[in-house]
């Protein structure tokens, strides 16, 4: 591409590379000398009166500089390009030609001046170190044209040349590249680098920067390269500003500032002074423009927490753990052994900090992400299988337990002393709930959804509706002062007063059950149970035997079988059914693990038909057929689950291996089919019937397991909380328009 716009450079003359100045400057990058030889007879022609003086340095090189374009009159930087001269080589060095110029250096110098800037080729003679520096001076900047080595094999020292070319950055000259780009990289001390060190004369350090990343040799944890936290800092306060709405500031942030920190996974994130500040700033932005007592745990609940700086890295390093376990790396085949042998918890020193930070830990073969919850059971998350879904509960339960504990209107009295003034209107005297409590605020994100004015916003928020907020309003519309009087009397009430303790509201909360600590006094918001562990799955090899059992009767006798799967979810606790053509009795079985979800439930049941015909020894066709589109992709090979979706190709690739066999869509509970579909082999009629019997075997299988079962009690014990919370914010609703009004 380069020598074909060189050839129409040449070709279309100056008129040409005028109106395409940066394809010029490619061009003659490349080709310059082609296209030098073309348009300028004679270089030495060019006008040197605004260049610099380099009369007092020694011409290396044999020649003139042939194909050297001329210089500009009034070049827009003066640059230099830096090479070296090895008497004791051929040519001068491997890089070099006859000429005494390296192969690419006329090139490059083209490429300058096609830009508008001047290039004058230099070498770098030892002896006449200081005239040199001198006269570098008079450059804008430097392109050093050096391999390593050279200098010091002309009799150099490369050291003293480097100090020198940072004395010139210190001066605001550009060199490039950086004289620090080459430097040996090792853990201080270490004698047996000294060798090396002397050999190739490059400066020493502990760090190694690269990819954007400083990996420092002494054990510390890698860090960012380039993150600027004043200027991310400068960026989330104009957002804070820009943007007026809740929804719009979440978005802006994650778009334009949580990349930055998150974009490296769990290899480095910033340290830990850096990210506090981080977390000010998104604070001081989200907040702007409402009522500064707003709770920030109900901001990102509100919200979502993906817009928590320290959420985003934690949930960035948790899934690139999950992506390297789950999905072989495009370099294993370049990798040495060494390298590839090591598991993700040696690459991702991030990662293990943040298990640490959380009270989780991996298994040995980091197969799971594994933790104790409130039950004290030992949970465990399966990379590369278990939906992401389930690690984001486990996270945003963390997050929101820090939250409540860091709320101050929960962990704080913060009642005002009733023997200075006895007319002051309080809230309930109320204990501060159990230590390591989770609320999850559906209540106040339903009603957050649903708000259509401020009140309405104000309420979600539980803020608003005191006698500070009041007076606040009033005096930035009117300088006349606020009465202190409650509704019922007393002076300056709170917003708990007003909802609970107030008599001149008591009709408003009439119908709601009085709180019974802080939290659901000042935040209403109940505490709930965690999700807990689902019921456990028993003989499931005994239950893939006896299907492979009947599959291989229906091919021993008639060569052919028809199944069907499907999968179900009953208050968070998955089954799944396998229906067999001519079988008068289903197949149904709970799904094991941590993954309830109705996609895993599809996927098990698939997966368990395959197991089945792969311990049959018969020959034979299998139609087998499903409703779900996204499983049957799964044991294809595609779906996010790539583990889970790499063990279900296998099976299916040693089912055909033996059999003839079909996978096969159809629409699920009655619902009309695309113009499109193709019927299966066994018909519409049977394919729906066989997909419906199984959907209500697996719905029958999942309502008996959840029957009774821990997680339908915390389901249920969540619901409660969800009502209380919307009769509490109806309650705080219509408090806070009659105090307004008032």
């Amino acid at each position: 591409m380069a020598f074909r716009y060189a050839f129409r450079a040449a070709r279309g003359g100056f008129r040409y590379a005028a109106s395409r100045p940066a394809l010029a400057a490619a061009a003659t990058t490349v080709t310059g000398s082609a296209v030098a030889g073309y348009a300028w007879a004679k270089p030495s022609a060019c006008q040197t009166s605004s260049l610099v003086d380099v009369s007092g340095l020694t011409k290396v090189a044999k020649t003139d500089d042939v194909g050297l374009l001329p210089q500009p009159t009034n070049p827009k930087y003066k640059t230099a390009l830096v090479q070296i001269y090895v008497g004791s080589q051929p040519f001068g060095g491997s890089d070099k030609s006859a000429s005494g110029h390296r192969y690419d250096s006329i090139p490059i110098a083209n490429g300058m001046i096609a830009s508008g800037m001047s290039c004058q080729l230099v070498h770098y003679v030892p002896e006449e170190h200081d005239a040199f520096i001198k006269t570098m001076e008079g450059f804008d900047a430097i392109i050093v044209r050096c391999n390593p080595g050279q200098i010091n094999a002309a009799g150099g020292d490369q050291m003293k040349f480097d100090d020198a070319m940072r004395g010139l950055q210190k001066k605001g000259k550009q060199v490039w590249p950086s004289p620090d780009v080459s430097r040996l990289v090792h853990r201080l001390p270490a004698s047996s680098a000294a060798a090396l060190e002397a050999s190739f004369g490059y400066g020493t350090c502990d760090c190694l920067a690269l990819l954007g990343l400083v990996v420092p040799l002494d054990g510390r944890p890698p860090s960012l390269k380039c993150y600027d936290v004043v200027k991310v800092e400068r960026r989330i306060k104009l957002i804070g500003i820009a943007a007026h709405t809740l929804e719009l500031k979440q978005r802006m942030l994650r778009t334009l500032v949580l990349p930055k920190l998150t974009w490296s996974g769990g290899f480095a994130t910033v340290p830990s002074e850096q990210m506090q500040k981080l977390v000010n700033a998104f604070r001081v932005a989200l907040t702007k423009a409402t009522a500064v007592d707003a709770p920030h745990v109900l901001y990102y609940e509100v919200g979502h927490w993906s817009c928590h700086p320290e959420f985003a890295r934690d949930w960035a390093a948790l899934r690139e753990a999950e992506r390297i376990h789950s999905r072989e790396p495009v370099w294993i085949e370049e990798a040495s052994l060494r390298l590839a042998a090591r598991k993700w918890f040696q690459l991702l020193p991030t990662t293990r900090t943040v298990l640490a930070r959380l009270g989780w830990w991996h298994d040995p073969a980091g197969d799971f992400f594994q933790r104790r919850d409130s039950y004290q059971q030992i949970r465990s998350y399966q990379l590369g299988a278990d939906a992401a879904e389930v690690l984001h509960e486990w996270l945003c339960d963390w997050y929101r337990r820090r939250g409540l504990a860091q709320c101050g209107r929960v962990a704080k009295d913060l009642s005002r002393n009733l023997e200075e003034d006895s007319q002051l209107a309080q809230g309930l005297q109320l204990p501060p709930p159990p230590p390591n409590t989770l609320a999850v605020f559906a209540g106040h994100r339903l009603a957050w959804k649903g708000a259509k004015d401020v009140v309405d916003r104000r309420s979600a928020m539980v803020t608003g509706c005191s006698f500070w907020h009041k007076q606040k309003r009033r005096s930035q519309r009117e300088p006349r002062p606020l009465s202190e009087a409650c509704l019922c009397g007393q002076l300056k009430p709170s917003r708990p007063h007003l909802l609970w303790n107030c008599e001149a509201t008591a009709d408003c909360r009439s119908e709601v059950r009085m709180p019974q600590n802080r939290m659901e006094e000042r935040l209403l918001a109940v505490a709930v149970p965690e999700t807990p562990k689902p019921p456990i799955v028993l003989d499931y090899e005994g239950f893939i035997a006896d299907i492979a059992e009947v599959l291989t009767a229906h091919l021993e006798a008639e060569g052919r079988v028809t199944v069907a799967t499907d999968g179900s979810v009953v208050d968070n606790v998955a089954a799944f059914s396998v229906v067999i053509e001519g079988e008068a009795h289903p197949f149904s079985l709970g799904v094991a693990g941590e993954d309830q979800s109705s996609h895993r439930a599809e996927v098990e049941g698939l997966v368990a038909v395959l197991k089945a015909l792969n311990q049959t020894a018969c020959r034979g066709r299998v139609l087998l057929i499903s409703d779900c589109q996204s499983a049957l992709r799964v044991i294809q090979g595609g779906g996010s689950a790539a583990l889970l979706a790499t063990k279900a190709l296998q099976l299916l690739r040693a089912a055909h291996a033996q059999l003839d066999l079909s996978l096969w869509w159809v629409p699920s509970h009655g619902k009309l089919a695309p113009s499109r579909w193709t019927p299966p082999p066994c018909g519409e009629m049977i394919g729906r019937a066989l997909n419906a019997q199984a959907d209500r075997s697996a719905r029958d299988r999942a309502s008996a397991r959840a029957q009774g079962s821990d997680r339908q009690l915390c389901l249920r014990a969540r619901e409660q909380a969800m009502q209380w919370e919307q009769s509490a914010q109806q309650v705080l609703n219509r408090c806070a328009r009659r105090w307004a009004d008032a």
